[in-house]
């Protein structure tokens, strides 16, 4: 990743002082955390793992949502919104998860693909977990019809916030979708796959 890929130029809010406020400085994040963080999302091989990766990588946007000085309620609402229903999400990936523990005995992405190809065929377990994995994945994701909390956070969150999370937090959840349907339960893709 360049140095300039590196940064995210945030708005100069987040570095005024009480007494007096200057317009030209510019507050830098480093996005090599994040950057380390989908890393561990596209090679994570347990779904502990995976949501562990997902969650440190959201926490830290439900601040950056909530933290402009100028629309400081509109912002703090958007951070609120966007906390809540990404822990509503989380629970549904958590969910899911401990369906396909369930099914599996184990979180183990080859776990699972050992056992759906061993399974007697009773996989009511594994669909009902991979059902939830996906909900609470596409609310990350904010695809139809889970999208609602969408324009509320992207209105009330700073611009440069807006496009981190716009950008990341869908790169990261579209690796996960490809890790757990195509790693963990790639064996059954007629049952999933139209």
């Amino acid at each position: 990743m360049s140095e300039a890929a590196k940064r995210i130029y945030v708005y100069p809010e987040f570095t005024h002082t009480v007494t007096e406020r200057h317009d030209t400085d510019v507050a830098y994040v480093r996005a090599d955390l994040v950057d380390e963080l989908i890393k561990a999302l596209s090679a994570a091989n347990d779904l502990i793992t995976l949501f562990v990766a997902l969650e440190v990588l959201s926490l830290p946007l439900y601040l950056m949502a909530g933290l402009s000085q100028r629309r400081r309620l509109l912002s703090q609402e958007a951070g609120l919104k966007y906390f809540l229903l990404g822990a509503f999400s989380s629970a549904f990936f958590l969910f899911g998860s401990a369906f396909l523990y369930g099914f599996a005995g184990t979180t183990t992405f080859d776990g699972i693909k050992g056992q759906i190809a061993t399974s007697p065929g009773n996989d009511l377990y594994l669909l009902v977990g991979l059902a939830m994995l996906a909900v609470g994945l596409l609310f990350k994701v904010s695809a139809a019809p889970f999208h609602s909390w969408t324009p509320d956070v992207y209105q009330g969150a700073p611009t440069p916030v807006t496009a981190f999370m716009a950008a990341i937090t869908k790169v990261a959840a579209f690796g996960a979708f490809l890790r757990i349907f195509y790693v963990a339960v790639g064996g059954m893709v007629w049952t999933w796959r139209p």
